[in-house]
């Protein structure tokens, strides 16, 4: 069929499966139509598109991603200029301003936010969590505005190895979108989450404390 879907596309005849793809069932020999919703959020056809032009993966890593990977899939991360602060979405335990603070050594503008698309869950033994996408769902957490270069590059080693910095859209309180970057728990990472959802609450009571009391930030 896809074949088929190819020859009229490029002869321009009949009607194509645009925004309709057709599901075909093998144990019973049947087809049916599934209509799709359109993700407003969505990076690439969504209200605000972050991804607008198609790039080889291996150049795209070289130019962009060190020291993150390029991953295609879901979203692609934008490269950092220099002397230009960047939005970042932050979901678990940076989400709280004191912990925030305590790894950039700053104090940054925010605003409550969502992420459309993604799930939030607790990393196995530990007391953060990780998002990955997942349709009809969503993430709450807090923008900061204009993060410097510096605070960005601590972030990054704060949050390691487990997650890629990525790009994604923010529907603000206000109901404004604006772009900024979220941390994404890595494919080859995601049998450490468990099903669980992680709890602000939770770990402001029984973690907090500890966490700031054992994480001297960065002197760097």
């Amino acid at each position: 069929m896809q074949p088929i879907e190819t020859v009229k596309f490029l002869l321009g005849l009949g009607d194509w499966l645009a925004d309709r793809p057709l599901v075909f069932d093998a144990l019973r020999m049947a087809c049916r139509e599934a209509r799709c919703r359109r993700d407003e959020a969505c990076t690439l056809c969504g209200r605000h598109p972050c991804i607008t032009a198609l790039q080889d993966a291996a150049t795209a890593e070289q130019e962009h991603f060190e020291p993150n990977e390029a991953i295609i899939g879901f979203d692609t991360p934008v490269p950092m200029t220099e002397n230009s602060g960047m939005n970042v979405f932050c979901y678990g335990t940076l989400l709280l301003p004191e912990i925030m603070a305590r790894v950039t050594g700053r104090h940054f503008r925010s605003d409550s936010g969502r992420l459309r698309g993604y799930v939030r869950l607790r990393v196995r033994d530990e007391m953060y969590p990780a998002i990955l996408p997942f349709p009809d769902t969503h993430t709450d957490g807090v923008v900061y505005y204009d993060v410097d270069e510096s605070s960005l590059q601590k972030l990054d080693a704060f949050e390691g190895a487990l997650y890629r910095r990525t790009s994604v859209n923010i529907e603000t309180e206000s109901g404004e979108w604006v772009e900024a970057e979220a941390y994404v728990i890595r494919l080859n990472s995601r049998n450490r989450l468990t099903a669980d959802a992680w709890d602000e609450t939770e770990f402001r009571l029984k973690h907090l404390k500890k966490f700031l009391e054992s994480y001297p930030g960065f002197t760097t």
